[in-house]
């Protein structure tokens, strides 16, 4: 039965970051993008939104020239067994090679496991020390229990809020294998790291 609710769900334009999937249970086809922020899915067909130019209320707001770069994706299997996340960040955020010291030691300032964690962001905190916020999320839709891993010097971790405000009834779990974590289905965590 299709409902007001189906429609609106499924037919109206609805905003994404970096990209979208369409799929059933054994192959599917993703949008992927650099800098476009709306989609649609109707029947057998994917939009992505190029331009909004609104007119209130900056008058010229998109005029003039844009580039962007989008990829298409079809794949076998779900969105997660077929990487879409990875593939959209490795879009957005292609390797940079830097030369490196011959003698040097493998060195990872981060490393996460399982895949369905993305590490968003890492800062330096507002207050201005030398500690790190990182922002996580889960990705997949899943509970999971995941490892972040840093061969940076790590003291301490902890839970903290968007405004960087320490939680000190959670702190992070650190093991020798780096900080446990768990994650509820798509679940933002943001962690202070004390050096």
């Amino acid at each position: 039965m299709t409902t007001s609710w189906f429609l609106m769900c499924f037919l109206a334009k609805v905003w994404g970051h970096k990209w979208a999937d369409l799929s059933e249970h054994n192959f599917g086809v993703a949008l992927l993008n650099d800098s476009k922020y709306g989609y649609s899915i109707h029947k057998n067909t994917m939009t992505l939104s190029l331009l909004r130019a609104p007119k209130a209320p900056d008058t010229t707001a998109d005029m003039g020239n844009h580039q962007f770069t989008y990829a298409i994706m079809p794949h076998s299997g779900s969105f997660q067994d077929a990487s879409v996340v990875q593939c959209a960040y490795s879009l957005n955020y292609p390797l940079r090679p830097i030369q490196c010291h011959p003698d040097s030691a493998p060195w990872s300032a981060f490393s996460l496991s399982p895949s369905a964690i993305v590490l968003e962001t890492i800062k330096q905190v507002e207050d201005g020390n030398r500690n790190l916020v990182v922002r996580l999320y889960e990705s997949h839709g899943s509970s999971i229990t995941a490892t972040l891993r840093s061969d940076l010097p790590v003291k301490e971790a902890w839970h903290c809020d968007l405004l960087e405000r320490r939680d000190s009834t959670q702190p992070a779990h650190i093991t020798s294998e780096g900080i446990s974590l768990n994650f509820k289905p798509f679940q933002i965590v943001t962690l202070l790291l004390c050096f």
